[in-house]
């Protein structure tokens, strides 16, 4: 990829981001949909300690089970959307990583036969995040969630610090140096993130 691909680069981040936010909006309506349809005084009930718990109780969010069936679907739309976008978007990264650190071609624009490393990293990730799904606990599920939540929280203002930092850096990006407005809102967002 060069220079010509930054504007395709561009609306396929605002595209996935619009499409992050509504997957995270179907999630947030759904367990909004349990909570307000099972009005329950008993505070055990409102402890919902997995996807699956949750999932379960839309089935009867309401008398007739309809409004209940929608909230089950986008529920289930949203959980297996950010499961799918997580599982592509961090094994690709990381094999993309792997390849840049031992010198490996490292694209989804080459083919297995000229990146075979990448593609086997690719797919061992894959298989490996596919297996501990499958016979993980769910408390396992809930250690390995949490922990990996309080990594990124951890790195990512280091990250997004050096990021904005480089795309400020002249001599590096020359004519796609960031502009005041681009720092403005990656500030902005740094500061309310």
């Amino acid at each position: 990829m060069d220079v010509g691909d930054i504007k395709a680069g561009k609306i396929d981040t605002f595209i996935g981001s619009l499409m992050t936010c509504v997957v995270a909006a179907f999630i947030i309506i759904a367990t909004a949909g349990v909570f307000h349809f099972n009005p329950d005084p008993d505070p055990k009930w409102r402890m919902v300690d997995s996807a699956a718990q949750n999932g379960g109780c839309h089935a009867r969010s309401d008398a007739n089970g309809h409004w209940g069936q929608w909230a089950k679907t986008l529920f289930a739309i949203g959980l297996f959307d950010a499961g799918l976008l997580g599982a592509l978007c961090i094994s690709l990264a990381t094999s993309w990583a792997l390849g840049e650190v031992f010198g490996w071609a490292h694209s989804l624009n080459i083919s297995v036969r000229e990146a075979p490393w990448f593609y086997v990293a690719y797919v061992v990730m894959l298989m490996s995040a596919g297996v501990v799904s499958l016979i993980a606990s769910v408390e396992v599920q809930n250690v390995i969630t949490i922990f990996v939540q309080v990594v990124a929280v951890t790195l990512l203002p280091a990250a997004l610090t050096f990021l904005i930092l480089l795309l400020n850096d002249k001599p590096l990006m020359g004519a796609q140096v960031n502009t005041l407005w681009q720092n403005i809102a990656n500030w902005g967002y740094y500061h309310l993130s």
